[in-house]
């Protein structure tokens, strides 16, 4: 019973997560990060696709958040599910136009603004699905994993050092999300 509690729980903060703001933040930073850098001149459509595919995909995620927060006890795993699966498909559709970005334009501003975007939606995200270590950790790779093989393919020793820190970074955020996970799991128990 105390593991259903703790997923109502969940079903709220994730909620919480996904209102409004969380709704218009992948679009908004596709296309702040399009028009603060040499995207908007070279490759526009690009940065209106990407508006458009992370709008589509956050509305549906936050229909799914609203069933989450109205679904029954019995229900909520599944709810959850499919919660984390949008989630995760904003993350691969963020990542692949990360890496695309990292890819052609490697260390100049506009792959670092890029790359220091994806830092950051990473870091926010942790916080919140660090409930779910599992998904917190296909999260997590899924958003840099591609951007740090980008960044190493550019084949200069400086790129090649930002990739090795961005795989630094990774492992210290997955040790943090697990050390949490497992505490919390823990707490749960009674242990």
């Amino acid at each position: 019973m105390q593991e259903r509690a703790g997923l109502k729980e969940q079903a709220y903060r994730d909620l919480g997560n996904s209102g409004v703001q969380l709704l218009v933040l992948y679009p908004l930073l596709a296309l702040i990060v399009g028009m603060a850098s040499e995207l908007w001149e070279q490759h526009r459509w690009l940065v209106w696709r990407e508006v458009a595919v992370t709008l589509v995909i956050g509305l549906i995620r936050h229909r799914s958040a609203l069933a989450l927060k109205a679904a029954p006890l019995e229900e909520l795993p599944r709810h959850r599910k499919l919660y984390c699966l949008y989630t995760l498909a904003l993350g691969v559709c963020w990542s692949s136009f990360n890496a695309w970005i990292i890819g052609e334009y490697g260390r100049t501003w506009t792959g670092l603004l890029s790359l220091m975007v994806t830092l950051g939606l990473v870091a926010g995200a942790t916080s919140n699905l660090v409930s779910d270590f599992s998904v917190m950790l296909a999260y997590m790779l899924t958003m840099m994993l591609p951007g740090s093989w980008a960044m190493a393919s550019h084949g200069d020793s400086p790129a090649r050092l930002t990739a090795v820190m961005l795989g630094v970074y990774t492992y210290f955020l997955v040790t943090i999300g697990r050390r949490h996970s497992t505490g919390k799991f823990q707490r749960n128990r009674g242990c």
